[in-house]
């Protein structure tokens, strides 16, 4: 799975990605990803039992949406297996079978919640509110102390 700019990995585990209608046709194996700004599913693809065993399995993306575009979240008990994730999307309903889907229907509420981090408009990085940080240099010892301090922490001198 290929970032893009700004984007960064919050969460990811080995999920499988069960039958659900024809968006989603079959039960597949991979990985899912959550990012500050999309959710991720990537399979291998399958190309007969020696192929496979012979060399690398290429990847395929199954599953790539916005969080923008998720509709709901919901947690399915599972008729054999313990609980499963379920998202509405737009174009479908997938489920997945992986484990602690609480935790993970917890974090894609929370990076839904904070949204992407969006640079400010000066390259300091300091926000609304709040200053750069300037040392001073003591002219009697020579150690750094902040600007607004009067004397130097170390000998005294007046700054």
């Amino acid at each position: 799975m290929l970032l893009r700019p700004g984007e960064h990995i919050v969460r990811s585990a080995y999920a499988v990605l069960d039958r659900s209608g024809p968006a989603f046709p079959e039960r597949r194996p991979g990985v899912l990803y959550l990012t500050n700004r999309r959710l991720v599913f990537e399979a291998r693809i399958s190309r007969g039992l020696v192929r496979d065993l012979v060399s690398d399995r290429e990847t395929e993306i199954v599953l790539d949406a916005p969080l923008e575009e998720l509709r709901h979240l919901s947690i399915r008990p599972g008729r054999i297996r313990g609980p499963r994730l379920v998202i509405d999307l737009a174009r479908g309903r997938p489920v997945f079978d992986l484990l602690e889907p609480a935790e993970w229907a917890g974090s894609i509420a929370e990076a839904r919640r904070v949204g992407p981090v969006r640079p400010g408009p000066d390259a300091s990085g300091s926000g609304p509110g709040e200053r750069p940080v300037v040392k001073v240099r003591c002219r009697y010892c020579g150690n750094l102390g902040h600007e607004s301090e009067r004397r130097c922490l170390f000998c005294g001198a007046p700054l």
